[in-house]
């Protein structure tokens, strides 16, 4: 099955996580620690959402999202923020498309996040 959804955060534990709850949730996932490895699996993979912490090495979540906002191929694409500084929040907070979470944040807000961009998931049979 396709991965559906690419998580970037650079602190593996928190995004081992996130991971873990979307696979939870019935989504396919992908987690990545840098904003290059992110790149690379978006365009290898094709996800239809991102999950996107705002604090990232070599470059804010912020000027990330600015740069995928520019390829039209991402422009529309749902983009779920998580930050654990609220007052970050507030640079994308109204954007379309983005859903602004605030870390620590509760599993069932998440996933209701993540069901309103992908809609429910798809069944498998084992």
């Amino acid at each position: 099955m396709a991965t559906r959804v690419l998580v970037l955060d650079d602190q593996q534990y928190l995004r081992d996580i996130i991971a873990a709850i979307v696979e939870d949730a019935g989504y396919p996932a992908l987690a990545v620690g840098t904003p290059d490895e992110a790149l690379q699996q978006m365009h290898e993979l094709h996800p239809e959402l991102l999950i996107l912490d705002l604090s990232l090495p070599g470059i804010s979540g912020v000027d990330f999202l600015a740069q995928l906002r520019a390829q039209p191929l991402w422009q529309t694409m749902p983009v779920i923020v998580v930050s654990g500084d609220p007052g970050k929040l507030g640079a994308v907070k109204d954007r379309p498309h983005v859903v602004a979470l605030t870390k620590p944040f509760d599993v069932t807000v998440l996933v209701s996040a993540i069901e309103s961009a992908l809609g429910p998931p798809a069944l498998t049979i084992r």
